[in-house]
């Protein structure tokens, strides 16, 4: 695209008579913007050239916006959740959605037990267990 905006630009400053400096001014004013163009990610909004984006169709890689083009492309990774044996991928990247029923896993049970024990603002460090101790480093990750 930038090529052609440029190609079409070119032959018209080759019609102008006009060569002052401020018709190149303007010339190179608009090369400059041909060459920027932008793209559009997968949600159809428009990134700026140089920005990181995601193209789509796959939502999990992120690329740059090189001249209206994706560029060095890399891919996501995502570990699904680890307390679910079941578990469905969402939209976007990353989102998974459990489908084990709650409270079946004892590592889901023990994070539940802690994570209300902290709400309630009842916890303290000589109640928990090694594992429970694990376990509040993980929520502490998590949240």
């Amino acid at each position: 695209m930038a090529i052609k905006c440029i190609l079409n630009y070119d032959k018209s400053v080759l019609a102008v008579k006009d060569k002052s400096p401020r018709h190149f001014r303007a010339f190179k004013k608009n090369i400059l913007k041909c060459m920027e163009e932008d793209c559009v990610d997968w949600e159809g909004k428009t990134i700026p050239h140089g920005l990181l984006y995601v193209p789509g169709p796959g939502v999990c890689s992120i690329c740059v916006c090189y001249h209206s083009e994706p560029m060095w492309c890399k891919a996501i990774y995502c570990d699904p959740p680890y307390f679910c044996k079941n578990f469905r991928v969402g939209e976007r990247c990353c989102e998974f959605e459990c489908l084990d029923p709650p409270g079946e896993d004892k590592r889901y049970q023990e994070r539940q037990r802690l994570r209300a024990l902290i709400l309630s603002g009842h916890s303290s460090a000589a109640q928990l267990t090694p594992i429970g101790i694990l376990l509040l480093v993980a929520i502490s990750c998590l949240v």
